[in-house]
């Protein structure tokens, strides 16, 4: 759990309300959310796939959350990593870029409560896919 210690420590250190989801739980959730959205790679450069929409990941790293739709998110991590199997869930997904900035260099995915859209950031380009409210303007920027 080295990424989660990283982000609940960071979370409580700018206010972020958030809890951890586990085991079964987790499971079953990531699995539900890959099923919908079936990214092309959940470890290493985490990817969506060749058709999503690309948000430039230069001047929107920390930034891009703050356009989605304010609702509770879900944050999760490779899944061939010590982090697999663990959710973060953050109060106001608005808040997951302030989350970042005071974390260093972490790849995740990202949902909605309502598992409408999917989101991989990784160290070059921030993917979407599924309706994600609010992030128009910043496609392909």
């Amino acid at each position: 759990m080295y990424i989660v210690n990283e982000l609940t420590s960071n979370a409580d250190k700018i206010g972020l309300n958030y809890s951890i989801i586990k085991g079964i739980e987790a499971e079953k959730l990531i699995s539900k959310i890959f099923r919908k959205f079936d990214p092309l790679r959940t470890s290493g450069h985490l990817a969506i796939s060749d058709n999503s929409k690309i948000i430039p990941l230069e001047y929107n790293e920390f930034t891009y959350t703050l356009a989605i739709k304010g609702q509770k998110g879900y944050l999760f991590f490779d899944q061939e990593g010590i982090d697999r199997n663990i959710v973060l869930e953050v109060e106001n997904i608005q808040r997951v870029g302030e989350l970042m900035e005071e974390s260093f260099g972490i790849e995740y995915f990202l949902s909605n409560s309502n598992l409408s859209f999917l989101i991989a950031v990784n160290w070059y380009v921030i993917e979407v896919s599924g309706d994600c409210e609010g992030i128009e303007e910043l496609i392909n920027t």
